[in-house]
């Protein structure tokens, strides 16, 4: 499968008659695509587009399937498609309006590779079999550029597929088998990489072609060696993507030079027939092609005057490379700029660098990794949040491995490839965890929860958001653990979404964590009902100032006053969509004298200008943010004090309050400012 590329290329725009009735994007989608950058033939173009077929799919329609015989190619002309296994399991890569897809079936004859499902209502022009093997012969120097990139893509296709059948030990990849043969598509074709390589420049296309059909792909990781000195080697490299540095091997290890995309290396050992004069190793991810010394000098048998003008250039790579050999060796060796600066004034600055930025640096050589890894101020705090789509068990074990039981903050929020045995490896490599972040890990279960209970005892910030897994049991375990051991209790718990947790959990906050509770977030726990708020009643939770229980909406009256009692110092309190409270609530919630934030948005029969009115009343001299969005029962009289003046909010949302008139919200609007919402 293969998705539209986008390029630079100049189309001659002779005045060909303009078909009104080939959509504009069609055209374009064929200019853009690497198969037809080489043809530059806008009459074959336009004679394409005038043999293709409009089709229309619904969502979730199969428009090819795995291992039928290939028949037709697509050009995606509006919606999405999925490229996935046979299946359905799994979805390699995403096809959006401007790509095609079925090209190489066409044109060799293979049977399909993948399914290609409709994501949503899609139209595609195909391009049949037969309609291709009518037009190609009309245009023969077209046939033979077309056939020179398919030959290509194919060559790379099928060498793609072996490398990642047998790759091992020096040689890794980063992405699955399919995903990275869907990426070879996706980029430029191989004669257009081998075109921007130095190496090859103005070399004829003949040329190009037979070596495009030799190269092998190859992936490097960081800080690998690629070459050694003193090596007989047979192998020439052209960098594709990523960094190399060439290395003089001695106690200093000099770097002469840095290679990166458009540059080669190897050359003077295959040409030249010379052992390889210096280490070449990795900075960064590599993408190389490979090119073999035998099948480089088959095709060159063919271009004397090309191999003597190769064996030319590599003689110069080496005199400037023994130019350079001899600079360093007379000039004064320099230090390690960064080591220069002290153990101590380098670990300041590495507390400057993101968990990604470290990585980065301890790649640089073993040195710096021994460093970082030793170094106890560091990773006190590791936020891998931003990497959620990547982080799995296994990339994560690394991770933590890194990081040592130096950590005290982890951040893994949205990490939804994560499971339990991921939660016991960092249970057991950082017993030191203060604060634990998991929000939307759904695959954590309770299992996980008593792998923490076991190692992390010092743990006192929890967040469970959306970990829809976990039950009483793994929860109050946590809790209970750490009382038996003496420690804290804990002292921020995020549950929200979390529906399978009831009175046992409520009730172990109530005996283990009353004094040390300071933030509890209780949205939309459907398990915990008002009787769990009235057993704690008699409980006090003197450190509790933020609650969260919006979306409790089967909570009652008796539940909200419950929470008052038992929490007299609460800051911050929403009741959003707490649809089964009345007045009764509100008047309790004004007994909360230190309260700063009430979000009482859509509580319906809760707000209403009576209860607005005390509650106004009862903070006249301490600033409240008050939000009320939504609550019809509420009119211009519920908000008499704020129009007169005699309370001050810090913030007020009024919005969607239809009861309340335009000439208040203007009136509102003018002492308030930029603190309202209407």
């Amino acid at each position: 499968m293969m998705l539209d590329v986008e390029k630079d290329t100049k189309w001659n725009t002779q005045d060909y008659t303009t078909n009104l009735s080939i959509p504009p994007k069609l055209l374009s989608s064929l200019r853009e695509h690497s198969l037809f950058q080489r043809t530059g033939d806008e009459a074959f173009l336009h004679q394409l587009a005038c043999s293709m077929h409009l089709r229309n799919y619904s969502p979730q329609d199969v428009i090819i399937r795995e291992g039928e015989p290939a028949k037709a190619m697509f050009f995606l002309l509006r919606g999405s498609v999925s490229v996935c296994s046979a299946d359905y399991e799994r979805v390699y890569a995403i096809l959006k309006q401007g790509s095609c897809f079925g090209e190489i079936g066409i044109l060799y004859s293979m049977p399909r590779t993948a399914t290609v499902i409709a994501n949503d209502k899609c139209t595609v022009a195909v391009l049949m079999a037969e309609d291709v093997s009518t037009l190609l012969p009309r245009f023969p120097q077209v046939e033979q550029m077309l056939r020179y990139e398919a030959e290509e893509r194919l060559a790379l296709l099928k060498k793609s597929q072996q490398q990642f059948n047998s790759s091992g030990g020096r040689i890794k990849t980063r992405k699955p088998s399919f995903e990275r043969n869907v990426e070879f598509f996706v980029r430029t074709s191989t004669y257009e990489r081998l075109r921007k390589i130095s190496f090859f420049k103005d070399s004829p296309e003949e040329f190009l072609h037979q070596i495009s059909l030799c190269v092998q792909p190859r992936q490097y990781m960081p800080n690998v060696l690629i070459i050694r000195k003193g090596d007989i080697g047979t192998e020439l490299f052209f960098i594709i993507e990523g960094t190399v540095e060439v290395v003089i091997p001695s106690t200093t290890d000099v770097v002469v030079a840095r290679l990166s995309a458009g540059d080669s290396f190897g050359e003077t050992t295959v040409l030249l027939g010379t052992p390889r004069a210096a280490n070449v190793r990795t900075i960064t991810n590599l993408e190389v092609y490979v090119l073999n010394r035998k099948d480089f000098l088959d095709v060159c048998q063919n271009y004397p005057e090309l191999q003597q003008h190769y064996k030319r250039l590599a003689e110069s790579v080496l005199q400037e490379y023994n130019k350079r050999v001899k600079v360093s060796e007379e000039s004064h060796v320099m230090p390690d700029k960064l080591q220069a600066l002290g153990a101590s004034l380098l670990g300041y600055v590495a507390t400057f660098l993101d968990f990604s930025g470290l990585v980065r640096l301890a790649a640089v050589s073993k040195k710096y990794r021994c460093f970082l890894q030793n170094n106890k101020n560091l990773l006190h705090q590791v936020d891998l949040s931003p990497y959620n789509n990547h982080m799995t068990d296994a990339v994560l074990m690394r991770a933590v491995v890194f990081a040592g039981d130096r950590t005290q903050d982890l951040n893994l929020s949205h990490c939804f490839h994560l499971t339990d045995e991921a939660i016991k490896v960092i249970s057991e490599t950082m017993p030191n965890l203060k604060s634990l972040n998991i929000n939307s890990c759904w695959n954590v279960t309770d299992k996980g929860l008593l792998h923490l209970s076991s190692n992390c005892p010092r743990l006192t910030s929890l967040d469970l958001s959306n970990c829809r897994k976990i039950t009483n049991k793994g929860l109050t375990a946590l809790i209970q653990s750490k009382a038996a051991e003496g420690f804290d209790g804990l002292t921020y718990l995020s549950l929200s979404y979390c529906k399978h947790l009831s009175s046992l959990t409520m009730s172990a906050l109530a005996t283990y964590c009353s004094g040390s509770l300071e933030y509890l977030n209780l949205q939309r726990c459907t398990g915990v009902s008002t009787k769990d708020f009235e057993a704690l009643s008699n409980v006090n939770f003197s450190a509790l100032h933020t609650v969260i229980l919006s979306d409790c909406s089967f909570l009652q009256d008796p539940a909200i006053i419950a929470l008052v009692k038992a929490a007299p110092n609460l800051e911050r309190l929403s009741l959003s969509f707490c649809c089964s409270l009345s007045d009764a609530s509100l008047e309790a919630v004004t007994m909360l004298k230190h309260l700063v934030e009430l979000d009482a948005s859509y509580c319906c029969s809760a707000v209403s200008d009576t209860s607005i009115y005390m509650l106004l009343q009862a903070h006249k001299y301490a600033p409240l943010s008050l939000n009320i969005r939504g609550c019809f029962r509420v009119t211009d009289q519920g908000l008499k004090p704020t129009l007169d003046k005699e309370v001050q909010l810090d913030y007020l949302n009024i919005s969607q309050c239809p009861n309340i008139l335009s000439q208040t919200k203007r009136v509102l609007a003018d002492i308030y400012v930029d603190k309202i919402s209407i």
